[in-house]
């Protein structure tokens, strides 16, 4: 199969200014021209640019998905299985991270934590030791359209909170995923390689 690099975009969902950028990244081999300078493109081209986007779409560098379109490239299993374990270990990260930002939630909306110690206990993996607050809120009084004088009005139910933000969350994964990159060359990450020229054997 010979494609445009307008075929190309259209298949993979990719912009062609963003095709030619992730080409001078290293992501994309040299591609085969004809002899009036066109760019041809193959089946490879096309799995290969769909994971970029959706590497992108993950969140991941430029150096990252680079290094693992190159383990694959060169069928080296070894070192894919490396990569699978760093990207294992960072994802409990994560995960450890949204269950302390809940917790921390919960701490701020009931104002039994200050900033420095939200942050601390972040870091810290201890978000979900966060305290609850010692005296619940009163229940709010379904008649009455203001709190009483000298009394706070009812702070927002957090389990709602938690909920909303959960949504907003699912919300944005479903989106529409990262194309363009900034120019430049991105920071190297635990799973890059230098960057090398990719490039195809000419027929």
């Amino acid at each position: 199969m010979a494609i445009t690099i307008k075929e190309l975009s259209e298949r993979a969902g990719v912009k062609i200014p963003t095709i030619r950028y992730y080409e001078r990244q290293g992501l994309l081999p040299e591609p085969v021209r004809t002899s009036t300078g066109q760019r041809r493109y193959g089946t490879v081209d096309v799995a290969r640019l769909r994971f970029v986007r959706f590497g992108r779409g993950l969140g991941m560098e430029i150096g990252e998905i680079r290094a693992l379109i190159e383990m694959v490239g060169e069928g080296n299993g070894e070192e894919v299985v490396v990569a699978a374990e760093a990207i294992a270990e960072r994802a409990e990260r994560m995960k450890a991270l949204c269950i302390g930002l809940q917790a921390i939630s919960v701490a701020i909306i009931g104002g039994s934590i200050d900033e420095a110690d939200a942050f601390d206990r972040l870091m810290a993996g201890e978000g979900a030791e966060v305290a609850e607050p010692a005296e619940p809120p009163p229940a709010p009084n379904p008649d009455a359209t203001e709190a009483p004088q000298g009394q706070s009005r009812q702070p927002m139910d957090t389990a709602v909170v938690q909920e909303e933000a959960s949504t907003a969350v699912e919300l944005a994964a479903e989106g529409p995923m990262a194309e363009a990159a900034p120019e430049g060359d991105a920071p190297e990450t635990p799973l890059s390689k230098p960057k090398r020229k990719r490039t195809r054997a000419r027929s």
